[in-house]
């Protein structure tokens, strides 16, 4: 009787020990399935909302314009001090390099669709820039170039490297008294958010920041500079 008994409680403690080594992995799939519904519910959201929010920010003609011609200027100049470097048969040393290939990220970054605000607020800041030294000098001349066109007569080895004799530089449209190569107020100011700016800085983020603030601040000592040049 004893002897069933043992049998008997032996049986029940095999029984419970059963079940309770399941009752860990059964309550884990529910687990897991929770999580797998959060994800579910907040992943799509979360990049539905980021989708939408870039959606809803577009450029407008003016806008686009603008960035396009800033970011040109930029990169005829990085053009035209390659073209000196060759030029002058120098080799283009690793800091120079460096400073390029950080322009060319933060340019890559800028331009990317998602950073469609960013366009619109460089757009808009490089708006009196525009216009003080592009626009209106431009409309004052006798001649018939585009923005672009003009952007690129200001820099001597670029037209060179470009057209050699078929597009002569003349600094008189640049601010200059003469004809010759003077630093004129387009080259230096285009110049200086390259090599003071971007130099600067480390993260996209910080760049565009120091780019937008430069370009807003009408009493900087560049554009006193510049428009010291023009005038």
């Amino acid at each position: 009787m004893n002897k069933n008994k043992s049998i008997l409680i032996l049986c029940i403690i095999l029984l419970y020990g059963c079940n309770a080594n399941k009752t860990p992995s059964q309550r884990m799939p529910d687990s897991a399935q929770i999580t797998k519904s959060q994800d579910d519910l907040l992943k799509p959201q979360d990049l539905e909302s980021k989708s939408q929010k870039h959606a809803h920010i577009t450029l407008t003609t003016e806008e686009k314009m603008k960035f396009e011609i800033f970011i040109y200027a930029l990169n005829i100049f990085q053009k035209d001090r390659f073209a000196f470097y060759n030029r002058m048969k120098q080799d283009i040393s690793q800091e120079v390099k460096n400073l390029f290939n950080k322009y060319y990220k933060f340019r890559s970054w800028i331009s990317d669709d998602q950073h469609i605000q960013e366009q619109k607020e460089l757009s808009k800041a490089f708006n009196y820039a525009y216009n003080r030294i592009l626009y209106n000098k431009l409309k004052s001349s006798d001649n018939d170039q585009i923005t672009m066109q003009y952007i690129e007569g200001a820099f001597y080895y670029y037209l060179y490297d470009q057209y050699k004799d078929n597009h002569h530089y003349d600094g008189k449209l640049y601010g200059s008294t003469n004809s010759g190569f003077p630093t004129n107020y387009v080259s230096l100011f285009f110049e200086h958010f390259i090599y003071t700016i971007i130099a600067k800085y480390d993260t996209n983020e910080k760049i565009f920041q120091a780019i937008k603030n430069e370009l807003e601040e009408k009493n900087s000592e560049i554009y006193a500079k510049t428009l010291n040049m023009l005038s």
